[in-house]
């Protein structure tokens, strides 16, 4: 059965995204170990500057905001899922 561009793209991105929470789990787990710590670091950004951007229109009220927040795990999982994905698909 061939692959389709659809289901290679659909792989990437569950691979990714199980990358990104498995990294970010592992971060959260080492964060107070001694020698595991430097996993933890990393850098929160986003649209807002900390605080969503609010539009109140009397009637409807629109609350926008994205924040990321990446670190070494959670950059090292992303990297072991692209590298999984290479190697088996």
């Amino acid at each position: 059965m061939a692959k389709t561009k659809g289901s290679q793209t659909l792989t990437i991105l569950l691979l990714m995204l199980c990358g990104v929470v498995i990294g970010a789990f592992l971060a959260d787990l080492t964060h107070g170990v001694e020698g595991l710590s430097w996993l933890s670091y990393g850098h929160t950004f986003g649209i807002g500057g900390g605080a969503p951007l609010t539009l109140d229109l009397s009637v409807v009220r629109l609350t926008f905001g994205l924040s990321v927040h990446l670190n070494i795990g959670t950059i090292l999982g992303m990297a072991l899922a692209f590298y999984s994905w290479r190697k088996w698909f």
